[in-house]
């Protein structure tokens, strides 16, 4: 097997980065098992997680880092013989991997909810230019209106977004994909209910329908978790009492 990159060696050991880019290492002196079974784990571990940088070739760089920052850790057993001072290099290696695997991670699922994204605002926007009152297709620019206020949910939160590298690209674009078309469901929702005056009746007037308000209200239905099941339950709970309306009520022969 060739080396690519030697991070320390001498006559009692070598850690080197082979050709396949895996961190590889050899001793030839008396090592506590222990010790040396939990460093050699939690190296294993950390270089296990890496496995999302070997999936581009612009991240090639950080990935010789991470494993760089790793065997430092590796090279600290064999030098000491102390865990204290293994364990701490493979914390730096630990804090280095955490945040590439934040940045890919936010790049995988906002690329795609920001086409997403460009696509609801680009029909929004083209409805408007050919229709300036909204009235014509206000079902379709609800619906995609939810998309829009499902992406400003996501950025303003994305420190929440549950989503990691370590997944792999297509989890990300199937979760924004999700996102988005609860989005979509929550804004044409929201017009349904306007529509069939079961909520937000008093956006119905005399006059028509005050489009550019319902519009807003699917975004924020897009954008608000908490809002789609809130509409839904008034829709329920309307149902309900048109059934308890409508039930014959016992009469006395």
């Amino acid at each position: 097997m060739k080396i690519k990159e030697i991070l320390r060696v001498n006559d009692c050991f070598i850690v080197y980065i082979d050709e396949k880019s895996a961190l590889q290492w050899y001793w030839d002196f008396p090592l506590d098992a222990d010790i040396a079974a939990k460093v050699f784990n939690r190296a294993g571990d950390l270089e296990a997680r890496t496995q999302f940088l070997r999936q581009k070739e612009d991240q090639e760089e950080n990935l010789i880092s991470a494993l760089r920052l790793i065997g430092e850790g590796v090279v600290e057993l064999f030098s000491t013989k102390d865990v204290t001072y293994a364990n701490a290099a493979l914390d730096t290696a630990d804090k280095f991997i955490t945040q590439r695997a934040r940045e890919v991670s936010r790049r995988w699922y906002f690329i795609p909810f920001l086409i997403f994204f460009a696509i609801s605002a680009l029909v929004i926007l083209v409805s408007y230019i050919f229709d300036p009152l909204l009235t014509k297709q206000i079902a379709i620019i609800c619906t995609f209106a939810g998309g829009v206020g499902a992406f400003i949910s996501r950025a303003l939160d994305n420190d929440n977004t549950p989503i990691s590298a370590t997944v792999g690209r297509m989890v990300h674009w199937i979760e924004a994909t999700l996102r988005w078309s609860i989005g979509l469901t929550a804004g044409l929702i929201v017009w349904l209910l306007v529509a069939g005056n079961i909520a937000g009746s008093f956006l119905n007037t005399n006059a028509g329908q005050n489009t550019f308000a319902l519009v807003a209200i699917a975004i924020l239905a897009g954008a608000s978790e908490r809002l789609l099941p809130s509409l839904i339950q008034t829709f329920d709970e309307s149902i309900k009492k048109d059934n308890t309306q409508q039930s014959p009520s016992g009469s006395n022969a």
